[in-house]
């Protein structure tokens, strides 16, 4: 299949001898300020996963201006989003052909006066958009931006597979991806922009693939302008049987597993551990949102 930019969408089907419905990962370009090429990108990706029978879509971050690294106050106003905004009435409409799920991982989200880093659920079932997961742990900028953080964990679901979110440092924050697996998440999606030099982003989420026992999707990016590919970073699905995949290419991929595999390799809750998790999560959240 070919899009927009002329570029061949490669499709990349794990445990393709299992049937059922499938959840679909879009590893994309995305343009910086190119709202309708993204939204016309996109729009042929999702079609076309629909056709495939794909049941939950998990978008590419930074949709759907591209906002990258420039989150400031000045141009904060016209690329945050909510639920009326274009795309989310796009997504709405395409979830709706078919009743499938869309999560959008890392927009901006314009809640009243008060901007968030925040994560996007389309329901194609109820034909209902909410926002979620809404970073915690904020950087110098995005607090100089007016942006505030989070102060809850949440869990949304296809009616099959529960799934949560933890963008850039909530990532390494061990607590939050505990206490999503003792909620019963089955997929942990992450998005990352930059790692401190010391550690690798690949072993950071076979890491958090070992502290909790969920499939772990890191949501890779790639941004253009007009002089080309100006930041990358790949898609990593880490499963619980210890097989690891891997997509860095900057050419358009969607990478699609049966949901009925997720499902089957997740381990057990061990409840005995929830209380305390639980606790020590809390205190943390406070202490964030206080300070």
């Amino acid at each position: 299949m070919m899009i927009n930019n002329n570029s061949k969408l490669e499709v990349y089907n794990l445990y393709e001898d299992v049937g059922g419905l499938r959840l679909g990962v879009i590893h994309s370009p995305v343009t910086k300020l190119g709202f309708s090429f993204n939204i016309n990108n996109m729009r042929q990706i999702i079609r076309y996963a629909i056709r495939m029978g794909i049941k939950t879509l998990i978008l590419p971050p930074f949709l759907p201006y591209g906002v990258f690294q420039d989150i400031r106050k000045d141009i904060l106003e016209s690329t945050c989003i909510n639920r009326k905004n274009p795309y989310v009435r796009i997504l709405k409409h395409l979830a709706s052909l078919n009743s499938s799920y869309m999560i959008s991982p890392y927009v901006v989200e314009k809640y009243r006066s008060t901007y968030h880093i925040s994560n996007l659920l389309i329901d194609g079932e109820t034909g209902i958009s909410r926002f979620f997961s809404r970073k915690i742990i904020l950087s110098e900028n995005e607090k100089q931006a007016n942006i505030k953080p989070g102060s809850s964990i949440d869990v949304v679901s296809d009616l099959y597979l529960k799934y949560s979110v933890l963008l850039d440092d909530d990532v390494l924050i061990v607590e939050f991806s505990r206490l999503m697996s003792y909620m019963g998440v089955d997929v942990l999606i992450t998005t990352v922009k930059q790692l401190s030099r010391n550690l690798d982003l690949v072993n950071v989420i076979k890491a958090l693939q070992l502290f909790t026992g969920l499939t772990i999707i890191h949501v890779g990016y790639i941004i253009e302008d007009n002089a080309g590919v100006v930041a990358s970073n790949p898609s990593v699905l880490v499963l619980p049987n210890g097989s690891i995949h891997i997509y860095k290419e900057n050419n358009p991929a969607l990478i699609t597993i049966p949901l009925k595999v997720i499902r089957e390799l997740r381990k057990p809750i061990d409840l005995e551990k929830v209380r305390g998790v639980l606790e020590i999560t809390t205190q943390l959240l406070r202490r964030i949102h206080k300070y």
